[in-house]
């Protein structure tokens, strides 16, 4: 047994409902659903990516109510092995609702958001944070970029607090921080770049900041952020890139995957989590690659290797793999081994 990687994300957290039905309902009418699912979207997925993988503790910071809701997500993220002793339970707070209708027949998606009066999207006060640091250590956190409040405070916060203390993997002896930049331009997310030790964007966010292809972007970006930062671009179901301020390289990776026909949109999205595939495997690469994670990984990572085995998950999810059942697969492959039993195994039976 390796050394056990601990991991925050810190953002908002969604409840949605997903019913699949044959044909879409006409204006009026009762939705008759062939079947009805619920999941937690948000700062917990990256996390369900990364439990799949040896040696990991994973832990969500986040603000929930106290309704039926909150505590449904709550519980579901403890199911998902997934620690909440971070949430931050507030009278005021709540859970974001968002109901999906999935037409089996042109496998078309509507979406309907539904925000009650209790619904937000902060992070818990600074005074939370600062029990939260006291009482335990991280290697990394992570920032969910689509929340809308009290991001900056708090990425400025853990950036220069004397009781985070993890590896050092990118810019000094803190925890390493990173940042998704996905689909929504936020004004005031180029403030928080300068905190992140690692950025990630994908094709959507850099078609809407004006530029088509992601070399030129990320070498715009890296003006924006720390000086020895590792910018990431997601551009597809299966290409990737990373740009290295610390070591000046410029690196390109491709997923052997191939996506599910339904997957490919004229214009890329996140809606299928790759993204947080993504975010996970990189993480995880990064940290193996400090620690030089014994008894587990088949080879040593450098930046290529990490930017491939990230491009491998987003591949897996692209294709079909529940993220759970990542790095199952992943260890099947043969990415880790056992000194003493040789393959490493996993109960996980996920399969593309």
């Amino acid at each position: 047994m390796g050394r056990i990687l601990k991991v925050l994300s810190a953002g908002n957290l969604e409840f949605t409902t997903t019913c699949s039905t044959s044909s879409y309902p006409k204006e009026g009418s009762k939705v008759k659903s062939k079947s009805q699912s619920s999941t937690i979207q948000g700062a917990s997925n990256i996390l369900i990516g990364l439990n799949g993988l040896p040696d990991t503790k994973t832990f969500v910071y986040s603000q929930l109510g106290r309704d039926l809701n909150s505590n449904c997500v709550k519980a579901q993220l403890e199911d998902e092995g997934i620690s909440t002793e971070h949430i931050h339970k507030s009278d005021s707070g709540g859970v974001p609702h968002t109901f999906i209708i999935h037409n089996t027949s042109n496998n078309m998606t509507t979406r309907f958001n539904h925000s009650n009066s209790n619904s937000n999207t902060s992070l818990p006060p600074l005074e939370f944070l600062d029990d939260v640091l006291q009482r335990s250590s991280f290697d990394w956190v992570h920032f969910d970029g689509q929340t809308t409040a009290n991001l900056y405070e708090t990425m400025k916060y853990i950036r220069g607090n004397k009781y985070l203390s993890g590896l050092d993997v990118t810019l000094n002896d803190q925890a390493t921080i990173s940042i998704s930049c996905f689909s929504r331009l936020k004004p005031d997310i180029e403030d928080c770049l300068p905190f992140a030790d690692v950025v990630y964007f994908n094709k959507e966010f850099v078609n809407k900041s004006g530029f088509d292809d992601a070399r030129t972007f990320l070498l715009f970006m890296s003006l924006r952020v720390s000086k020895k930062a590792n910018l990431y671009c997601i551009w597809d179901e299966r290409t990737t890139y990373m740009l290295s301020l610390k070591t000046s390289e410029f690196i390109r990776a491709e997923s052997s995957r191939r996506p599910r026909t339904h997957s490919r949109t004229r214009s890329y999205t996140s809606s299928n989590s790759i993204d947080e595939a993504f975010v996970a495997g990189t993480i995880y690469g990064t940290l193996a690659k400090a620690i030089s994670t014994s008894g587990h990984l088949n080879i040593k990572f450098d930046n290529q290797k990490i930017l491939q085995f990230a491009t491998d998950m987003l591949g897996l999810k692209a294709a079909g793999v529940p993220l759970k059942d990542l790095g199952g697969i992943l260890i099947k492959e043969g990415w880790f081994i056992d000194f003493n039993n040789g393959i490493y195994s996993s109960d996980s039976e996920g399969s593309i």
